[in-house]
């Protein structure tokens, strides 16, 4: 992988919470991921964990997990070295440091678009896996045909050149990678739909135009204390919430939530 993950870097900011709707700052992200996780006792990992944040928004929402995050960032982990209640440890999707069977639950957000090739990521993901566990992914599928990412190869170039992204699968072939690397598909749904994908069209056009969106998020954003961005944000953040909530199974969003065993 080329991409900079030290310069820039995920998963910073104040934990989120699961009812508040707030898409944007990934309360979605997290209340699916936690209904995934309903019947998950014991280990927990988040594979590709960045800054912490996500993971531990689960530790504060199940703070009956042991709960494990991991990244190749040192830049992130140093960041996420802050947060409590969480093991964090640096490492390769592809070459994790545990032992087989070790997770009862594990937790893939916005990662496997990052990968070269998703077969050693997601086989990494089964060996550690203990029998009966679950696997929960968040997958941006910028090659789905009814999609701006789909349908506009400027944009898809945006997105592996600021964020790194390099797998363009659709829904369809998402679920097929997933069936071929030994997983049985519980349950799929959908965000980033019109509004969501216009939101990302805006954010990614703006970087190539030479605004750093993704700094000033960090700076303004996931920062403690208001600003009118923030503001502005979380207002928007809600709206895209309840178009995600409402259109959850029709599949024509960019984004797809993903449970398996």
């Amino acid at each position: 992988m080329s991409f900079d993950y030290e310069k820039v870097t995920w998963g910073g900011g104040d934990v989120v919470s699961p009812t508040a709707p707030d898409f944007l700052d990934h309360s979605l992200h997290l209340r699916y991921a936690l209904d995934a996780l309903a019947n998950v006792r014991g280990k927990v990992i988040e594979i590709g964990c960045g800054s912490g944040r996500f993971i531990a928004s689960v530790k504060a929402a199940r703070p009956d997990l042991d709960a494990f995050g991991c990244d190749l960032s040192k830049t992130a982990l140093e960041a996420a070295q802050s947060r409590t209640g969480v093991h964090f440890d640096e490492a390769s999707a592809e070459a994790l440091p545990y032992a087989d069977d070790s997770f009862a639950g594990v937790l893939m957000i916005d990662v496997l678009e990052h990968l070269d090739h998703t077969g050693p990521g997601l086989a990494e993901v089964r060996r550690i896996m203990a029998p009966g566990g679950v696997f929960h992914l968040v997958f941006p599928c910028e090659g789905h045909p009814a999609t701006l990412h789909g349908r506009f190869k400027t944009l898809s170039e945006l997105k592996r050149k600021f964020a790194g992204h390099v797998q363009k699968l659709s829904p369809w072939q998402l679920k097929r990678t997933l069936i071929e690397a030994g997983f049985t598909v519980d349950q799929m749904l959908y965000s980033y739909h019109g509004l969501g994908q216009l939101y990302d069209l805006a954010v990614f056009g703006s970087m190539g135009l030479g605004f750093d969106t993704h700094k000033a998020r960090q700076q303004h954003v996931e920062s403690s204390g208001l600003s009118p961005l923030k503001i502005a944000r979380s207002a928007l953040s809600r709206v895209l919430y309840w178009e995600s909530r409402l259109l959850a199974k029709v599949p024509l969003g960019m984004t797809v939530h993903v449970t398996c065993h």
